[in-house]
Formats: C-alpha cells, structure tokens, sequence
C-alpha cells in the first residue's frame, strides 16, 4: 500500500513538473510570434534570425515537405494538389502561368512565376538545414515572388525586424489590385493560409499561437469588401471577391473595389452590417495583433468587443425576446380560457304568417287548418280570417267554424266588416281542454315521422266540416 502511494505520489510530482515546464514555454506577451521563435531556434533575434525563420516557414507551405521526416498528412504543400475541407484545391496555375491571372497595368495576363524550378530550389533549401541558403536568381520572377512573399508574412507573424521590400519602379501596389484578375474563392484561400500555420507548427510554432494567425489571415483577407486600413496610403486587403467569401463585419465597402488602382483607394461610402457573417476569433498573440492594427481594417481590437460584447448582447436579446412571446402565450391562452362560451340562442320566433317552412315539422310548430277541407293542416298557405287572433295562438287546431260565411270565399282581414270581440266556446278553451297545445287533443297533429301519411289520407279522404263539428261537441 505504501509503495503505491509513493508512486502516486511521483507521478504527481512528474505530471506537475511537465506543467510548470510547458507554462515557462509559452510565448510571453511581450514578444511576437516572429521574435520569440527565431530567439528559440537560432539563439538570437535579428534581422537575420527573422528572415531566416520566415524563409523556414514560407519554403515548407509552398514546397509541402517532401523530404523532411515527421511531416503531417495536412501539410502538402501550396503548389501541390491537396484539400480543404474536403474541397480538392489546386492553386498551381495562378503561378505557373498557365491561367491569366496577373494584372499587369490593369490587364489579366499569365506569367510563369517559378521559372527556377518552382518546388525544387525550396526543397533543397529546407533539406540542407539552418546552415542551407535559398539560392535564386535575382532576375528571376521566383525571386521576385518570394522575396515579396519574405516581406509580407514578416509582417503577419510580428517581425519587429523585417527584411526590406525589393525595390519597385512603379511603388507599393495595393495587395487587392495585384489579385483583381485571380477571383479566388473562400476554399482556395483558406488552404493557402492554412498551410502556412502548419508550416508554422513544423517549426515549433505552439498550436495556440499558429491558429491565431490563422484567423488573422482569414479575417482580413479571406473576406469581401473590408474597407481601407488607416495605412498611409490606405490599402484594400479583401483578397476574395467571389461570391463564396463572407462579407467583412461589421463595416464593408463594396464600392472601394468596383474601380481598384495600383496606388490608393477611391472614394466610397462604406456600409455598416447588422449581422455578422464571419464568426470573429480573437489573436492571443501580441504580435498578431501589432499587425492586425497595422495593416487591417477588419481585425482590429474592436474584434474582441465583437466577439465577446456583441455576441453577449446578441445572446441577452434573444433571450429577453424569447421570455415576452413565452409570457405573451401564456396570457393570452389564460384570457382565452376565461371568456365563457356563447351560449346556443333559441331561434327568433317566425315573425310572420307567410314565412317559409312555418309548420314545417323541423320547427316542430303547430299548423292550423285552412277553408279548404281538402288540404291538410299541414298546409303552409295563408291562415284563416277565424285564426287571425291571439286567443288561437297556442290552441291545438280548431274545428271548422259553424258560422255560415266560413263557407264564403276566402277574405283577407282588412276586407272584412269588424266584429266585437267575442270569447272562444268553452270548449275551445285552452285552459279547460286537456293536453291542449301540446299536441295530445283529438284534433292534434299526427307525430312528425307520419307527417306525410296525415297529408296522404287527408288528401283522400277528407272529413266533412258538419262531421268535425259534431263529432267535436259529443
């Protein structure tokens, strides 16, 4: 037992010690990218050592390695076939001139720019070792090529002693006008850049510090449309136009790269983004951000705002939105179960004798009687002059009136001479005959489902008035 906790004990303290000892080995703040490797590889930070470290690092990306050992399977090389996210990329004919992509005085034209072997002379640079000396000519379009290369990812990685640019008759040429004529899509850029990382790490070069200028590259040139740096004189870095690129946040100045010229930007009015297109990582490194401020429009120190800030804001916001539609739900469901139900209105009564379907045996009302013996009490035609009170409202039909002129052609009731009212027989009287108005007196209509018989035998065998009169007396 003692001795397992002793060796418990040991691999803590190991375990601690490689921490502590890979803490100590991180970059410091205080140093770039550039300076703090070439200190660590070649013992001294120069000019010299600058150089020479981006020489390593430029020499790996384009020639991808094929001779040195320990090499990863992502690393194969800018002018080789690889893949992007599993995109097949293949940026060899922007440089060996088989593609007119160069703008020369603003005109697409295809120029061979490794006309000293393109991969061969890197290859043999990074095999022979620290001691090893690139060797091209200086007439040649590759030296021209890298030694540009040399200045501008000096610049990228922090170098605080860049070598000079080559000398240019016609002066510095803005970065977005030298590629107008290569319409590099998103997928193509962001292999080139990421080759350069891995090249990066190959030469001790920690993860951290390789994928910030990672994201710095993408983020101020693998975009459309950023606008001007502050630079004197401004320059236009979006290297990507085409449509695949995300659209730089949260300023983009389309217009500045409709008219491009070697020197300096037209003028435009830069546009304002509501939303963020492109997710915006922040650079650890001090160095990444010396040249981001330096030489960027887009990932400036408001990137950290953005990306902290912004998405704070923009994760409150649509958290507060989502808690008034819940609530807003929640009320106007509550309110909804509250109001009662309207409740089923009796239908109006019929309002006038000649409406359609009164004593219709869906309504369930009482018909009376017309003159006419031959039709039934079911009849809908007009009502009689005797039927033509109120006492006869709720009464079962009455017998035929024995009054003579009931047997006269039908008056209306504004042609008949007025009569004093007189109360009905005793025997009509609702209030002494049983089951009167309710469907039950011996004049009652037959139930609904033999409504059509009572029609039927009434049509053909009708009864006599004199026979309903007495039969009604008895």
């Amino acid at each position: 037992m003692a001795i397992s906790t002793r060796s418990g004990c040991l691999t803590l303290f190991a375990y601690l010690f490689v921490s502590l000892r890979l803490v100590s080995a991180q970059r410091p703040e205080s140093a770039s990218v550039c300076d703090y490797y070439a200190q660590q590889r070649f013992g001294t930070n120069s000019s010299e050592s600058q150089l020479r470290f981006m020489q390593n690092v430029v020499c790996l990306a384009f020639e991808g390695g094929s001779t040195l050992p320990n090499i990863s399977s992502d690393l194969t090389g800018i002018l080789r076939p690889g893949k992007f996210k599993g995109n097949n990329i293949d940026l060899m004919p922007y440089f060996n001139g088989s593609r007119a992509s160069t703008n020369v005085n603003n005109a697409a034209i295809g120029i061979n720019w490794l006309d000293q072997g393109g991969p061969a002379p890197l290859a043999s640079f990074l095999e022979g070792g620290d001691s090893q000396t690139l060797v091209l000519a200086n007439t040649s379009n590759q030296y021209h090529l890298f030694s540009n290369f040399f200045v501008a990812f000096s610049r990228s990685f922090g170098c605080t002693l860049p070598p000079r640019p080559p000398p240019n008759t016609n002066g510095p040429i803005s970065l977005a006008y030298a590629h107008k004529f290569m319409n590099l899509e998103y997928n193509q850029l962001g292999y080139f850049i990421s080759q350069l990382a891995l090249a990066a790490q190959y030469f001790g070069v920690s993860s951290q510090d390789a994928g910030s200028i990672e994201t710095s590259l993408n983020t101020r040139v693998n975009i459309r449309c950023a606008p001007a740096t502050s630079a004197n004189p401004p320059m236009l870095l979006s290297l990507c136009q085409n449509p695949t690129c995300p659209l730089a946040v949260p300023i983009s100045d389309c217009a500045a790269y409709n008219n491009l010229t070697a020197v300096g930007v037209t003028d435009s009015k830069p546009t304002t983004v509501a939303s963020s297109l492109l997710p915006t990582l922040t650079a650890s490194s001090s160095g990444t951000s010396q040249s981001g401020s330096s030489n960027s429009g887009v990932a400036s120190s408001d990137s950290s705002g953005l990306s902290t800030g912004g998405i704070a804001g923009v994760a409150v916001g649509g958290a507060a939105i989502l808690l008034i539609a819940v609530i807003a739900i929640f009320f106007f469901r509550r309110k909804r179960s509250r109001t009662p139900s309207p409740t089923a209105t009796n239908p109006a009564p019929e309002a006038t004798w000649n409406q359609q379907g009164f004593g219709s045996p869906t309504n369930h009302s009482i018909s009376y009687g017309p003159k006419d013996p031959h039709q039934s009490y079911l009849s809908t035609g007009a009502p009689p002059s005797e039927m033509d009170t109120s006492g006869y409202m709720s009464a079962s039909p009455p017998p035929a009136s024995p009054d003579p002129t009931a047997h006269n052609a039908y008056k209306r009731y504004s042609e008949q001479q007025y009569q004093p009212y007189s109360p009905p027989p005793v025997e009509m009287d609702t209030s002494r005959t049983p089951g009167a108005g309710m469907g039950h007196g011996p004049f009652a209509p037959p139930p609904i489902a033999s409504s059509l018989e009572w029609q039927h035998s009434s049509r053909e065998s009708p009864v006599p008035v004199h026979q309903q009169h007495s039969s009604h007396q008895s």
